[in-house]
Order: structure tokens, then sequence, then C-alpha cells
């Protein structure tokens, strides 16, 4: 790649600078982009071999937020100084930021190769091979970048994360102490500390690192579910539910803290024990909204559909103007058959908001789930994925539909790069087995479909999936 942008050949034939950036560069300085871009795309044109240009034009529309103008200005003075690393290393960094990360990848190995010492290069590439999938050399990146950085906790979370997915857990428990002790009040850096103790087995250390977790605002719920979830993760679902009688009996009896009760026998999978303090609760005041939402996902999960629905269209009732409740309504209206009435929620839901990410997705994924209509679902998730193009289910949405559509090898990278984002969901990991069935691709798909059964074992669908591969 370096070779074709190279700008020897230009040398020779290029033309003495001339004055005419300089009153964009002027605006430039004096903290006017908007103005300064109009001028300096004036310059360039006028002077179209002059690399100083475009680099200030380059800035300049960074600064006025054109990334789309300030990727072009540094392609272009990439191509005219080809030794020009800092350009290289910038148009890696927009080629990362618009999530095109092979050319990113390009970009950067052209810029070290410039200034193997340029600061924030070993970030910059562990973020591109994180996102190519390559997570051993991103961690070694991220390493490398906290041995000069060690107060980097931003980058040391991100390492945290590639060694908890790489099944480092213990290397992983470290970093995330360090996290830990360097953010004291920070809620995410003990939950994961306490999360990666559990996994280790070293239940003391989850239970000291979730209290100081919980000691930042012992009367903060969010706080205490963040303490019943990992709990719940980790399989100590009669402590979870003991931890929050004592927080409710500690705190007023009021509906919000009976609710953390139900809703803590629900996550342990005592299902009965929450629909009767939900009920209770419905009865006591049958015009409020959480507990009839927090029945309706009960009932839904016992797969009592046509309860399920009512509670979900009374809630609907009372709060008839949240697009939320409508997707709601739809996965269950999904979930129970009504494939009609579900699409019917999806549109009523992305007509009070059209731009909204979580509607384009569901109503994109449950057209081509379903196979109704593939164009449509494509256009619509497609419009998800711009908006967040890291989003781990649009990127799975995404690759089903192009798997549905038949573009299986299009398909196959966007459903490995899923995997990786959403930390090997069981729906992913499913989705890329049927696309390596496909592809007849036996052993890695039934790799996919084993790790999808190891996080969902009782599911049948995919257990026959791969009793039928030969």
């Amino acid at each position: 790649m370096r070779s074709n942008w190279r700008g020897e050949r230009w040398r020779s034939i290029r033309r003495t600078p001339k004055r005419t950036g300089w009153p964009g560069a002027a605006l430039f300085n004096l903290e006017k982009p908007t103005e300064a871009v109009e001028a300096l795309s004036r310059a360039a044109r006028l002077d179209s071999l002059n690399a100083n240009y475009q680099r200030t034009l380059a800035r300049a529309a960074e600064a006025a937020d054109q990334p789309a103008l300030a990727q072009r200005a540094w392609e272009r003075a990439a191509r005219l100084d080809g030794d020009d690393g800092e350009s290289w290393f910038q148009l890696a960094t927009l080629y990362a930021r618009s999530g095109r990360f092979p050319e990113a990848d390009s970009a950067l190995g052209i810029a070290t190769e410039i200034n193997p010492a340029r600061p924030g290069s070993l970030f910059l590439r562990g973020f591109i091979r994180e996102n190519l999938g390559d997570l051993e050399t991103a961690i070694a990146a991220y390493q490398h970048h906290l041995g000069v950085h060690d107060n980097d906790q931003g980058t040391r979370r991100r390492l945290v994360m590639l060694l908890d997915r790489a099944h480092r857990t213990a290397d992983a428990y470290r970093e995330a102490q360090i996290v830990a002790r360097a953010r004291p009040k920070d809620a995410d850096a003990q939950q994961a500390e306490a999360e990666l103790a559990y996994d280790l087995k070293r239940a003391e250390d989850g239970r000291r690192a979730l209290e100081r977790m919980r000691a930042l605002d012992p009367d903060d719920p969010g706080l205490l579910m963040r303490s019943v979830t990992t709990l719940t993760r980790a399989d100590r679902g009669r402590e979870a539910v003991d931890l929050a009688r004592r927080w409710t009996s500690a705190h007023d009896s009021d509906q919000r803290s009976r609710l953390i009760v139900a809703r803590t026998y629900a996550m342990t999978g005592q299902l009965d024990s929450a629909a009767a303090i939900s009920r209770r609760e419905v009865a006591a005041a049958p015009d409020s909204v959480e507990p009839r939402r927090l029945l309706a996902r009960i009932l839904q999960d016992r797969k009592q559909w046509t309860e399920a629905i009512a509670e979900w269209r009374a809630v609907r009732e009372l709060r008839g103007d949240d697009p939320a409740l409508l997707l709601d309504l739809g996965i269950c209206l999904e979930q129970s058959g009504d494939i009609d009435g579900a699409v019917k929620a999806g549109r009523e839901a992305l007509a009070l908001v059209p731009d909204a990410g979580p509607a384009l997705n569901f109503l994109g994924y449950l057209l081509a789930d379903h196979e109704r209509d593939l164009a449509e679902a494509e256009r619509l998730v497609h419009r998800a994925l711009v908006q967040d193009p890291d989003n781990g289910a649009y990127v799975d949405s995404w690759g089903w539909v192009l798997y549905r559509l038949g573009r299986l090898e299009e398909a196959r990278v966007a459903l490995e790069r899923a995997v990786e984002l959403t930390g090997g969901d069981a729906v992913v990991h499913e989705h890329l087995g049927d696309v390596y069935a496909a592809l007849k691709m036996v052993e890695p798909a039934r790799k996919q479909y084993r790790a999808s059964l190891a996080v969902e074992s009782p599911n049948p669908r995919v257990r026959s999936k791969l009793d039928a591969l030969r």
C-alpha cells in the first residue's frame, strides 16, 4: 500500500507554495474552523500539490466536525508526502473511528515504520487489532502502552476486558485490582473486580469488592442491584436474595424496595415468588407502571403468553408514548408466535422514534429472522449500524440479514466480529454456526454450536443442529 501512496513522483513537479492558504490558516489559528475550512478548501484546489494545505485543511475539518472531509484531506496529504508519518497516523485514526479497521491497520503500519515512537501508536494498534479480532496482539499492544503510561486506567479497563475474553482470568483480575485501587469511587471498577474474583472462586475477595462498591452510597438501590446481578451470575442466588431482603428491611418498605426483592427472585429463577410480589404490588397500585412491567416480564419468562401480552398492553395504556414498551410487547408477541403483531408493534415504535437504533434493529432483525422483507430488513439494520457501528447486537443483526440474503462470506465476517463484541452471546454463536454450516465448514460450525450450548445449555434447537452435522 505504501509504495502506491508515496509522493516521490510529485516532488520534481511540485510548485512553489503560494499564499492562497494563509487566510485559512489564520482563521484556523483564530479558532474559527468552519470559516477556515472554506478558505483552505479553496486554497487546496488552487494549489492541489501542496501537502501543507491538505494537512491544515484536515485539522480544520476535524475541528469543524467534518470527518469525511478530514479523511479525504489526510489521504491527499499522505499521497503527496508519503514520508509524513503524522498524516498516515491521523489517517489510521480516522479509518478506525469509521470502522474501516483493515485500512486503519495498513495506514498505521506505514506510520509506525516512519515514526515508531509516535505517542498514541501503541494504543491505536491495540484498538485496531481488538476490532479485527486479534486479541493477543491487542493485549500485547495495550500492555506495552501501559508500560509507558502506567496511569492510563481507561486503557487498562480495555485490557481487563480483553484478558477476560481471552480466558486469561487471573491476568484480568490483577489488572482489574489496579483499576479498582486507582479509582476507589468508581462503581464499575469495583464491580469488575468482584466479578473476576468470583470467576476465580475467590468468593471472599468478591464479597469485599461488592461491599466497597455499595459503601459508595449505601442507600442507592442501583448499587444493590449491581451486587445482586454479580452474585446471580456467580450462581450465588441465595446470597443475592438474602442481600436484597436485608437491604429492603433496612430501608423504607415502599414499592421500590419491595420490587427489588421481586426482581432478585426473578433473576435467580424463582419466578413464582417474583410473580406473587408483583401481583400484590399491581393490586395495591393498579396505575403504577413498574410493577406491571415487572409482572409482564415474569409472565413472559414463564411462557404465559396471553397473560404477559395483556400486562404489556395494560402498561402501554398507562404510558403509550414509550417506544421501549412497544418493543417489549413486540418481543413478547414474537415469542408467542404472533409475528404479524410483533411487526406491527415494531412499526409503531419506529413511528414514534424514526431514527432510534433499538427500534430499527428490532424491526430489521424481526423481518430478516422470519424472512418477511429482506430488502427492508437490510435498510433498517444498516441505519441502526451507522449510528452505532460497535453495537454487538446490531452487528449480529447485520450478519443475520446478510446470511438470509445468501451473502455468506460477508455474513461470516460480520458475525465473527459480533461474537467478539458481545463477549460470546449464545444466539450470536448459533448464528455464526449456521453460517459456517452453510459454508460447509463443519468443525468451526460444531465449535460455535457447542459454545452456544455452553452459555445456554437447554436449547434443543441448537442441540439438533449440532447433532445434524456430519
